[in-house]
């Protein structure tokens, strides 16, 4: 699996909600096929700007959780979605701020973990977590690490360390339940919106 560079976080709403709160499936505004919630990222209109997440009364979109899909959404899409003018809609901008924003939900997760006393910090702790926990590593851990332990490749040793309070940290795990699943789902956004972040950073 491919490294994948850091990025600060941003700010989020915190009335915004990640995925429908029913379950239901959902149609991806792209690909125009159905989906489970944690498969698809929601968006919504705040202002002029298109923004991951839910608010409550208000129309709301899916996008399949997947690179093609993401670097698809147009303003056409999401104004035939959202039953309004989106035409302000700038790909590389949301990319962006999602991605930042996916960054910062997961070392929010990572942060509530180590808060509950729950967090599993180093290579035997992360790989006895059990199913279903969401194990990160830093991009940098070493070769002979990294093959100890399947992972998802995240942010430097340094943010890892000090989502957990401590100082450099190559590799951690959630255990499993909630915050695991909501940390999972994140990195999955944090994953595919990398790619037009990093190209758009290196052109700069």
């Amino acid at each position: 699996m491919a490294h994948r560079r850091a990025h600060r976080g941003v700010r989020a709403d915190s009335k915004l909600r990640e995925v429908s709160p029913s379950g239901a499936m959902r149609t991806c505004i792209v690909t125009r096929r159905a989906y489970n919630p944690d498969s698809l990222l929601a968006l919504t209109l705040i202002g002029d700007n298109v923004v991951a997440g839910r608010r409550e009364g208000t129309r709301g979109a899916y996008v399949s959780i997947s690179s093609p899909a993401l670097q698809a959404l147009n303003a056409r899409a999401l104004s035939r979605a959202l039953r309004t003018s989106v035409s302000a809609f700038e790909l590389d901008e949301f990319l962006g701020t999602t991605h930042r924003l996916a960054e910062r939900k997961v070392l929010e997760r990572i942060g509530l973990a180590r808060g509950c006393g729950i967090l599993r910090v180093g290579l035997e702790a992360a790989g006895s977590a059990g199913a279903g926990a969401a194990v990160f590593r830093a991009e940098a851990l070493s070769a002979r690490s990294a093959r100890q332990i399947e992972a998802m490749v995240f942010v430097d040793g340094e943010q890892l360390g000090s989502a957990a309070g401590m100082g450099w940290v190559g590799v951690l795990a959630v255990p499993p339940g909630q915050l695991a699943d909501d940390a999972s789902y994140w990195w999955r956004v944090w994953y595919e919106t990398a790619g037009r972040t990093e190209a758009r950073e290196d052109a700069g």
